[in-house]
């Protein structure tokens, strides 16, 4: 009886163990469905479907090939989810792609402070795949120039040649290319914006 008593939580913690592992290998990580188009990942809102039909002046493109739905698409026209040739448009709504064969809405994330501050301590590894998620404006003219509105008067600006790590990523109060900026790679963002509040 006693050799029974001293097995059982034995037993009973080897159950477990293996539970546990059963459940972590068979639970995939995923990411919402998402698009990169002209750079931006724009991914699924809760929104659902969009009523109607999409003028067929209003499509832009069409999905050019896909990942799965545990990796980020990283190419114009690319997605993880639906097939090649699924269509996608933009209305007065935003962006619309074909997703479960109904016109869907996709959305870009507004670049915050707090997202700011959180990216900013990967230092020298951050890129241009770090802020591909986020609405931006192209305002380069030979250089790539990307600037992110931030709100309470801040904004980013990254800037350099495409697939090359950023020249620089000015982050500013007041003008975008105001003088009253740091690199938020080698700059401390949270002592910038604390001196501006």
């Amino acid at each position: 009886m006693k050799r029974i008593a001293l097995l059982l939580p034995a037993f009973l913690l080897a159950l477990l163990l293996i539970g546990c592992e059963r459940a972590v290998s068979e639970t995939p990580d995923s990411y919402l469905p998402s698009i990169m188009i002209d750079g931006v990942r724009y991914h699924l809102s809760d929104k659902g479907a969009m009523p109607g039909e999409v003028d067929p002046a209003a499509i832009q493109g069409e999905i050019t090939s896909t990942v799965p739905l545990n990796q980020l698409p990283e190419e114009h026209g690319q997605a993880n989810f639906g097939s090649a040739g699924d269509q996608y448009a933009f209305t007065s709504d935003g962006l619309v792609v074909i997703f479960n064969n109904e016109w869907t809405l996709f959305v870009a994330d507004d670049l915050t402070l707090d997202d700011v501050v959180r990216l900013s301590k990967k230092g020298d590894k951050l890129g241009w795949e770090d802020f591909a998620q986020y609405k931006s404006k192209d305002v380069g003219s030979g250089l790539h120039i990307l600037l992110y509105d931030i709100d309470n008067g801040y904004s980013l600006a990254i800037g350099g040649v495409p697939d090359e790590k950023p020249m620089y990523m000015r982050f500013s109060y007041g003008t975008a290319f105001s003088d009253d900026c740091i690199d938020i790679r080698t700059g401390d963002v949270e002592a910038f914006i604390k001196t501006r509040k």
